[in-house]
């Protein structure tokens, strides 16, 4: 990685779980991304964007949250992997 930032950008050190660097090297070299940044930061624009849809839901629901058994539903009903929740820990992969 620079160790500068883009114009426009932050720079932003993290901690992960060891071995999630070189499954994202990996991402990128397989064509993922063009960097690890990019993967990163698509990522976390992902998230915010799943939380922004969360809060618009509960605002409609007067601040509910969704009903699990409705959730559970629709992500069937989606083909949505459940493994994918927010908070969720990835899969590990075995050494």
């Amino acid at each position: 990685m620079n160790e500068r930032s883009e114009p426009g950008t932050d720079r932003v050190t993290v901690s992960m779980p060891r071995g999630y660097k070189a499954r994202l090297e990996q991402a990128v070299a397989a064509g993922a991304a063009a960097s690890v940044s990019a993967l990163v930061t698509s990522a976390v624009e992902e998230h915010l964007a799943r939380r922004r849809t969360d809060e618009w839901i509960r605002s409609r629901r007067g601040g509910r949250p969704i009903d699990p058994d409705a959730l559970a539903w629709a992500r069937r009903a989606l083909g949505v992997d459940a493994d994918l929740d927010e908070g969720a820990a990835p899969a590990q992969e075995s050494a």
